[in-house]
């Protein structure tokens, strides 16, 4: 943890919001973009009970900057988050290559999406898997829904029984 993060913090303790103090920073356009990144990370530690960080870093997926929605993606993964209700904002960033080009730059697997929804579990995660498969067009996102569907699924098919064709 850096000195900025325990300053931050203690000034969100004091203040009530732990969450702002790090959207400021986020927010900085002036700030060189690694304190930027660096302050999504400190978000991710802000832990709050109420999962009040959880929902920050989930409003970061949609962020301008490649490199802020991939550290929110990462951190989202890091922290555990099992929320239900977050599941569809990973899902809304399969395929986004941008933000698979900046996960490796921050010394993260370009899988960083598909990582986080693994977080999730099969039972959470499928259902909104399937969903983007119903439109019938495959692109880069279906691709990779199916690609992560079947990491879930394919364990289990051993388990199946399934006739043979004749």
């Amino acid at each position: 943890m850096t000195g900025v993060y325990l300053f931050l913090s203690a000034l969100g303790a004091a203040s009530g919001n732990r969450i702002q103090p790090h959207h400021d920073r986020i927010a900085d356009a002036q700030s060189p973009l690694k304190i930027r990144v660096e302050a999504v990370r400190d978000l991710g530690w802000a832990g709050t009970e109420d999962g009040e960080h959880h929902d920050a870093l989930i409003g970061l997926f949609k962020h301008r900057e490649p490199a802020t929605r991939a550290a929110a993606v990462g951190m989202l993964r890091t922290t555990g988050c099992r929320k239900k209700s977050a599941i569809p904002a990973p899902i809304d960033r399969l395929g986004d290559e941008e933000l698979a080009a900046a996960s490796v730059s921050q010394d993260q697997s370009p899988e960083v999406v598909a990582n986080a929804l693994v977080g999730f579990g099969a039972a959470a995660a499928v259902p909104g898997l399937a969903e983007v498969l119903k439109d019938g067009e495959i692109g880069v996102p279906e691709l990779a829904a199916m690609r992560l569907a079947g990491q879930f699924i394919s364990p289990a098919l051993p388990l199946v029984d399934m006739p043979h064709p004749r």
